[in-house]
């Protein structure tokens, strides 16, 4: 038997409406088939309103986001929202969702990543004190913020406990720009030691596409990664931010002890750092 999740909560952020009806049938899916006894609402924030909206009018709610850091300040507006409308509680558990989780091709290969969200991976868990993600990991230990970790939640898709995120508060990462970056897009990250030198040499691997020699462990690359310009140097701090709050939540719940149950069932393979990660 689960403990809690007698309610989930999705947020469901969107940057407009082209992948919104896929994605709430999805979220529908890995709920019937996780928590068949839960009650669901679908909150959908949506980062392209720039004004104030919302729509309560039928079973999917839509709200405006909050696309400064992308989205987690989305998600941060639209926990709020459900805060103040629905009176949550610690049996609730948060569905955070983007429209990309069910638009990706990974190097995982086989049975989709988004299948082994079903009920045998919570069964006799207490999910009013334990997370639910897919984990991701670096092969060596990094550092955020004083909190030393390894793997993180990929943050497409993941289910956080309401009593959990109320003790987490802020989602977004709490560095502002200047501190995190260089004003010299070559350089890129700022001399700060919040974050670790090989925190940065990865993120560089993923974010343009160029292995740092002195990390050769780690040579993942995005399906956008590019040279960083002055051109789109705006454009590749609001990515390596979103980065950094993805981190930095996973890094809290390890450093607050929170158990996570980890929904990547994939063997990890000796050569998944260094190896293509889409197929």
């Amino acid at each position: 038997m689960t403990a809690g999740a007698k309610r989930v909560i999705a947020l469901f952020l969107i940057y407009g409406h082209a992948h919104m009806d896929e994605g709430i049938a999805q979220i529908r899916k890995i709920v019937d088939r996780m928590l068949p006894e839960a009650k669901l609402q679908i909150i959908v924030a949506n980062n392209k309103i720039d004004q104030p909206y919302e729509d309560t009018s039928g079973d999917i709610w839509e709200i405006s986001g909050d696309n400064r850091l992308g989205e987690f300040t989305g998600w941060e507006k639209g926990y709020q929202y459900a805060k103040r409308t629905l009176n949550l509680n610690s049996d609730d558990l948060i569905l955070f969702a983007n429209d990309t989780f069910f638009r990706r091709k990974y190097r995982d290969g086989g049975v989709g990543y988004i299948d082994f969200f079903n009920r045998s991976l919570v069964d006799g868990r207490d999910l009013t004190k334990e997370c639910v993600g897919y984990l991701d990991d670096f092969p060596r230990t990094v550092e955020l913020m004083g909190i030393r970790y390894t793997s993180w939640i990929r943050s497409n898709v993941f289910f956080i406990p309401f009593d959990i995120c109320e003790r987490l508060g802020q989602l977004a990462f709490p560095l502002p720009e200047r501190d995190i970056f260089s004003p010299d897009p070559q350089l890129f990250w700022s001399d700060t030691d919040r974050i670790s030198r090989n925190w940065k040499a990865y993120i560089s691997s993923w974010l343009f596409g160029k292995v740092d020699p002195a990390f050769p462990e780690y040579q993942l690359h995005w399906h956008s990664a590019k040279k960083v310009t002055h051109e789109n140097f705006a454009f590749f701090k609001k990515k390596a931010r979103a980065i950094l709050s993805e981190h930095y939540l996973t890094a809290r719940l390890h450093a607050m002890n929170c158990p996570i149950i980890d929904a990547n069932l994939y063997p990890r393979l000796p050569d998944r750092h260094t190896s293509p990660y889409y197929s």
